[in-house]
């Protein structure tokens, strides 16, 4: 695949800089909410917007489960895995002591019982709350506070049929909104304007202790209602840059844009981008470009896509075989997904060993210009056609 970044190039070492040995959790950082409590961020990626409701619940559980354990946050909600009378194991299987997760982890490769840490998870908390539950927040490492409305597949402000089905868990006799399409709220009903965003982030982070609470919104706002949002002590803010129809270089600019306008209201703000499609080198770029997370969206729904089309193409259906099933996930894991997880975390360590002014340089003029940063110029690169 080619990259919407290919231009920019990472650049190496300059020549006598001084060995650092860098450790195997060099992508790790930490997160400062306003109350001083630290979130540990294992890994700057994160899945923001799965379709789970593509999948049954079950094998959606499984997916979940297998790339969260990569140290890749994966944003859901109970209901998004499973029914009225399941526990998930995205949410339990840290409980080593419950013999119920026990029970449920049995034939799952790549859980351990003597885990007792819970997975990374995002809560997405849409104005709605439609399938929220008050044992979302349990452990979660980060809670998505999601400010603009949302927009489903059709391209509609609202939720389909299916999504709502999923969360709700309604008779099938009995659909909600007579099984049509339900409208999304424009903002939360229970906050009177955003100058008082504050009471309801504050209400989240006592909802769940341990957990960042990060604003998100559309990245055409951004400029308009930074300042104010800031004023209500987020802990983070997402940015949302995949219905923008962005090309690379606007990708690349628009992500230091953010970054600029992030530092402006605070230094170090963290700032998370969700980039639509990218590939493992891209995402490195854009951390190198200002951002202190990546979404890597495109990459979990090559595995939906293909766990739909084998099961379409099964007579006997995909879950039919529950063991079979997860050995399944979980070789699509291994074979799609985690290769890009290690490549992307791989470049994101090797610029520690750069410094931090001058991780990129590019081959175009014009990009390098547009960004500031270095075109390359060595063996007659500079006469290369843009």
């Amino acid at each position: 695949m080619t990259g919407r970044l290919d231009q920019l190039c990472f650049l190496p070492p300059r020549v006598g800089t001084p060995w650092t040995g860098q450790s195997c959790d060099s992508t790790a950082q930490q997160i400062t909410r306003h109350d001083g409590i630290l979130v540990e961020i294992k890994l700057p990626l994160f899945w923001y917007d799965p379709p789970w409701h593509h999948l049954d619940a079950e094998i959606a559980d499984v997916v979940a489960t297998v790339v969260a354990e990569s140290g890749v946050i994966v944003s859901a909600m109970r209901s998004d895995l499973s029914g009225p009378n399941r526990e998930p194991i995205l949410h339990s299987y840290h409980r080593s002591s419950d013999e119920a997760a026990s029970d449920q982890l049995d034939g799952h490769e790549g859980l351990s019982d003597d885990d007792t840490s819970p997975l990374p998870r995002m809560v997405p908390y849409r104005h709605e709350r439609y399938g929220l539950s008050d044992l979302d927040f349990d452990d979660a490492k980060v809670i998505d506070l999601r400010l603009s409305a949302s927009r489903d597949e059709s391209g509609r402000f609202g939720y389909s049929p299916e999504r709502i089905q999923r969360w709700e868990a309604t008779p099938s006799s009995q659909p909600v909104a007579g099984g049509g399409w339900v409208a999304a709220a424009t903002f939360l009903p229970d906050v009177e304007s955003i100058d008082t965003l504050s009471a309801k982030i504050d209400q989240l982070r006592a909802l769940s202790p341990e957990a960042a609470v990060l604003v998100s919104i559309d990245a055409h706002l951004l400029e308009m209602e930074l300042d104010v949002i800031a004023a209500s002590d987020l802990d983070g803010l997402i940015v949302r840059m995949d219905e923008m129809n962005l090309s690379g270089k606007q990708l690349a600019l628009l992500t230091q844009q953010a970054r600029k306008l992030a530092d402006e209201v605070e230094i170090d703000l963290p700032l998370w981008v969700v980039p639509g499609e990218i590939t493992a080198e891209d995402a490195a770029k854009l951390i190198a470009l200002g951002a202190s997370a990546v979404a890597i969206d495109s990459w979990g729904r090559e595995i939906i896509d293909q766990i739909m089309i084998e099961s379409e193409s099964s007579s006997s259906g995909y879950a039919t075989s529950s063991r079979a099933s997860q050995q399944r996930v979980n070789d699509l894991v291994d074979e799609q997904f985690l290769p890009k997880v290690e490549r992307a975390s791989g470049f994101i360590q090797a610029m520690r060993c750069v410094a931090p002014d001058q991780p990129l340089g590019c081959l175009s003029r014009s990009w390098a210009k547009a960004l500031g940063i270095p075109a390359l110029t060595v063996a007659r690169l500079s006469k290369l056609p843009e």
